[in-house]
């Protein structure tokens, strides 16, 4: 009754507070309302309203020097020289590798890449999140960049094996990603 109570203002049934009450001990659970989804983690329960469309911006690098996407601001800038490549917050990409068009979206369910350093094998996002520790709010939140069907930079992680440059050999896509609120 107490569950209730509380859940009730966000658009929670009886029916689901009784489904909270079993999935307490199910890390990554996740139950829904007409308005919120109720997300159950390690140690936290949160309670967030429903995106009202998971958001995918197609664009093309050249015409595009700064885009918003969700809580990220992203740069992009055609370069001879990697300046930053320690920084997580900067990634550089083979200009003749890529297609004039990119996408930037979040994770879905079967997304899988080749993670540059793993020995070039491909792996599911989901088990690449698990194995970084990324719990599910924060893996539903970052952002990808996409180069065809390649998911070529999980952002502030990890860029794809296939895109690895030669800090010798430009020109360079540089793209550059800060978390700019929340």
């Amino acid at each position: 009754a107490m569950l209730y109570a509380g859940l009730h203002a966000f658009g929670f049934s009886r029916k689901q507070c009784r489904e909270v009450i079993k999935a307490l001990a199910s890390v990554g659970a996740q139950i829904q309302s007409s308005s919120h989804i109720l997300t159950i983690d390690r140690t936290h329960i949160y309670i967030d309203p429903i995106s009202k469309a998971k958001s995918i911006i197609a664009f093309d690098y050249k015409d595009v020097q700064q885009l918003s996407f969700g809580q990220y601001e992203f740069t992009f800038k055609v370069c001879t020289q990697a300046a930053h490549l320690k920084e997580k917050n900067f990634a550089y990409f083979p200009i003749h590798k890529l297609n004039s068009t990119l996408t930037l979206r979040h994770w879905q369910d079967g997304d899988s890449f080749k993670p540059y350093g793993l020995d070039a094998h491909s792996q599911t996002l989901k088990k690449y999140f698990t194995d970084q520790k990324i719990d599910l709010r924060s893996k539903q939140d970052i952002p990808l960049l996409l180069n065809g069907h390649d998911i070529i930079w999980v952002v502030h992680y990890r860029t794809h094996h296939d895109y690895a440059i030669n800090p010798d050999e430009g020109p360079f896509l540089e793209v550059h990603c800060e978390k700019v609120n929340g």
